[in-house]
């Protein structure tokens, strides 16, 4: 996080990073502990705060996870869970306090976040699908890929 000097023809040039506000992360249902932690810590790293709207499926682990952040020593407001509707979200982030998105989910509600956040000119990183490509080479082991494409596909089946 410390500034990097570049070099240039200029008497002096640097890149710094500074917090630029809170963001809403919109997260899914399936893995309910891991997804928060995976989405937020880049934010959290630049010293963001975070606004965490859960998937309505998954309350009890939202509180857990935010039990986690107080018994760690966050500040009040550094994370907050949102147990709101998509249209008070949508509201949310429509809110000049809040710098951008991450939404992870189906391509339909993406495109959904990635319209109110174009209407705001917020920035905003869309993980969007369900299926992640399993590609296997002509050199692997058939019966191993089998075996673990099975196993990866149905470790959190819901």
């Amino acid at each position: 996080m410390a500034d990097e000097q570049l070099s240039t023809r200029q008497h002096k040039a640097f890149v710094t990073h500074q917090p630029s506000g809170p963001f809403l992360d919109i997260v899914p249902w399936n893995f309910p502990l891991w997804m928060p932690f995976k989405s937020a810590l880049p934010p959290f790293v630049l010293g963001n705060p975070i606004l965490m709207k859960h998937a309505p499926s998954t309350p009890l682990s939202a509180a857990a996870l935010e039990d986690l952040f107080i018994d760690a020593g966050f500040d009040d407001g550094e994370y907050a869970n949102l147990y709101i509707t998509n249209e008070q979200a949508a509201k949310v982030l429509g809110d000049s306090r809040i710098r951008g998105v991450k939404f992870t989910g189906s391509t339909q509600g993406g495109m959904a976040v990635a319209e109110v956040a174009g209407r705001h000119m917020k920035p905003g990183c869309y993980e969007l699908g369900g299926s992640d490509a399993f590609i296997v080479l002509a050199d692997s082991d058939l019966n191993l890929a089998i075996e673990k494409a099975y196993g990866s596909r149905m470790v959190n089946n819901g």
